[in-house]
């Protein structure tokens, strides 16, 4: 049964990457090699196409033309010494090398740029990382045929690739080093277990150079080392730990050839800096760091912005299981150990944002407990049905969320609240102007009644004069960062529960990035000591396309306000596209019942 479970999860993977979101033919930001993808991979083409690893100077070219990161060099950072270093350590581009030089031979063939980031490159690397995906699938299913039946094994592959983040963060967003360092996982794991059999010399090898390799791709992954060496161990008790002192003694040339392996694939690492910066160790994430006596568990797990937990909800079952597994589970001390040090250092990032993707490496060892929930459960009528209730309502949820971000309503995550996402939760079809609770407090979207058009004085007039609506804002564009469109201030006293500014926005050239969008802002202000009472706001191009005109409103609620004084204001945050404003119009309403 799990065998054909693998094959047809492979079917599926196949189709979502080359049919559902096939990342290689998009463009930009969207591209296989982009944002953080592109960083761990830019070692390639700086070495074997432009030779030009510390001056980088071909990247200006490849940032205007594709964009991987907009025209923003995220990838590297300018040293004291005059050098660039790579942000992003080596581990994924080594992975990379065989496809980036089948990519290399392709464009030469076909007739395309043979500059690193044109599409053969793209390509190879998506099929490269296809490929580690499935090989890491069918060790993961040998890993688990240990352990587990091989009906609990189909079940616990399903849940894994079709009910978690697994498929966007491995399948999907391919670029990245989750999927990569999944493989690495499962195959440390079924290494490990291989040598503690008879621990021979070429498993010791294998197991180093995993460890090596996991930590060059991502130091944190260092405690990698935590399943080889407390393999075997299923209590916390000095006996234990005296027997494994003994086996380290007894097998130390062995300990020791794989610690020697470890460190010679780090030395890739090392050299690299040394020959960049001038320092054997150099921090690359300047302004980046961990938070360990504060770490953001609440934020990481259950916030809307990128909860674990809110976006992957199939996980909850690992967390159940745990119970069952550290009852008896085979293993339980290396891999309970291993999570709760992974979790801890995860949520102690302080870009906690990055989300669930950042758990997806630590899957092989979650999955276990995710097994053993499902074996106790199968012998057991009730339980078993609630748990394939849960299983179902969760691998329901997991495709829309994926369908969701790739073009739905989740495709903007980093302005995530609870109040937009419980607005879509469900939904296929989400309507437009739902896009703007991103912002702000909300849009009305109930009924209006007693609808009054307000009358604005202009206060920035020295005369005061009263303006028509006509007069009150001209049209006017907003075409730089920065710049500030007429800023429209009026005494009021509210008689209605609401206010609504509402103009046409016509769209002259898009802006994706949500930070850099320009902003409709409304504020409600206390003259007497000239503050904020209440303010709302709605970021322009979030419901607009280049070349699209459309009337937009934000609304603002009065009551209980205690204020005198409505601004409403214009601000091109960060964007250097156009955008066309005209015939501002304020109303004010009540709530029709």
């Amino acid at each position: 049964m799990s065998r054909i479970a693998w094959w047809g999860l492979a079917m599926l993977i196949l189709y979502v990457s080359f049919g559902f979101y096939p990342r290689w033919t998009k463009h930009d930001t969207e591209a296989t090699l982009s944002y953080d993808a592109s960083g761990y991979y830019w070692y390639l083409p700086s070495l074997f196409i432009y030779h030009d690893i510390k001056g980088q100077h071909f990247a200006k070219d490849i940032l205007e033309k594709y964009r991987p990161s907009g025209t923003d060099f995220q990838q590297a950072m300018l040293t004291e010494n005059g050098n660039y270093v790579l942000k992003y350590s080596s581990g994924l581009a080594v992975m990379f090398a065989p496809f980036f030089f089948t990519g290399h031979f392709l464009a030469g063939k076909l007739g395309y740029p043979a500059d690193g980031f044109s599409p053969p490159y793209q390509l190879s690397i998506q099929v490269g990382a296809i490929l580690v995906a499935l090989i890491g699938l069918w060790y993961f299913r040998k890993l688990l045929l240990l352990y587990y039946p091989d009906s609990v094994v189909a079940a616990t592959m399903v849940i894994l690739v079709a009910g978690t983040t697994y498929i966007n963060t491995v399948v999907i967003d391919v670029g990245m080093s989750h999927g990569w360092l999944f493989t690495l996982y499962v195959l440390l794991i079924y290494n490990t277990h291989l040598f503690y059999r008879n621990f021979e010399w070429k498993y010791v090898i294998v197991i180093g150079v995993l460890v090596g390799w996991a930590t060059l791709t991502r130091p944190t992954d260092a405690l990698s080392a935590i399943i080889p060496l407390f393999w075997g161990i299923e209590r916390i008790n000095w006996a234990e730990f005296k027997e494994r002192i003994a086996l380290i003694q007894q097998h130390a040339r062995k300990v020791f050839a794989a610690v020697v392996c470890a460190i010679a694939v780090l030395s890739i690492q090392l050299v690299y800096w040394k020959y960049a910066t001038g320092h054997w160790l150099y921090y690359s994430y300047k302004g980046q760091g961990f938070s360990f006596l504060s770490p953001h568990f609440f934020d990481y797990t259950f916030s809307y912005s990128s909860g674990w937990l809110v976006y992957t909800p199939m996980m909850y079952l690992a967390i159940a299981g745990m119970v069952v597994y550290a009852a008896k589970g085979k293993n339980r001390v290396p891999f309970i150990l291993f999570s709760l040090i992974n979790f801890y250092i995860v949520c102690s990032w302080d870009v906690w944002q990055y989300g669930g993707r950042a758990m997806v490496q630590s899957y092989p060892v979650l999955m276990l407990p995710v097994a053993a929930l499902v074996d106790h459960c199968s012998s057991r009528k009730f339980a078993g049905t609630l748990l394939s209730i849960f299983v179902v309502v969760f691998l329901y949820f997991n495709v829309w969320i994926t369908v969701q971000y790739h073009g739905g309503g989740l495709s903007d995550v980093d302005f995530m609240n609870r109040r937009y996402f419980r607005a879509i939760l469900g939904r296929w079809q989400v309507p437009p102007e739902t896009c703007y609770l991103l912002d702000g407090t909300g849009l009305y979207a109930g009924r209006m009644k007693d609808v009054e058009v307000v009358n604005m004085v202009d206060l920035t007039n020295s005369a005061n004069k009263e303006q028509s609506l006509s007069d009150s804002t001209s049209t006017f564009i907003l075409d730089r960062p920065d710049a500030n469109g007429p800023d429209i201030r009026f005494p009021f006293r509210p008689t209605r529960q609401w206010l609504r500014a509402t103009i046409n926005v016509t769209c002259i050239d898009k802006e994706w990035t949500g930070w850099k969008m320009p902003q409709l802002i409304i504020k409600l202000v206390d003259s007497h000591d000239w503050h904020t009472v209440r303010e709302n706001m709605i970021r322009l191009h979030r419901g607009i396309n280049s070349g699209e005109t459309k009337q937009m409103h934000v609304d603002i609620p009065m009551a209980d306000a205690d204020f005198d004084v409505v601004e409403i204001l214009f601000w091109n945050a960060g964007s250097a596209t156009k955008t066309r404003i005209s015939n501002l119009r304020v109303t004010q309403f009540n709530e029709a019942n």
